[in-house]
């Protein structure tokens, strides 16, 4: 933020200087499932989201690691 005041302030741009993208999930459900957790499946067509990013923010819902 750009201020003490969570009312009055305004969000600070930012990216990420690198992270590894592993492809996306369709439901968003399968990011809080119900216990016991079952494993989030990749949406096939999301592959072009796969490699690496620089400066870059992730999409919503999309899988990705750190270095």
């Amino acid at each position: 933020m750009d201020g003490p005041s969570p009312l009055l302030s305004n969000g600070l741009s930012y990216v990420f200087t690198n992270f590894t993208g592993r492809g996306a999930i369709t439901d968003e459900a399968a990011i809080n499932p119900p216990f016991p957790p079952q494993a989030a499946t990749i949406a096939p067509d999301a592959a072009t989201l796969a490699g690496p990013h620089t400066k870059q923010l992730p999409l919503n819902l999309e899988i990705v690691d750190f270095p």
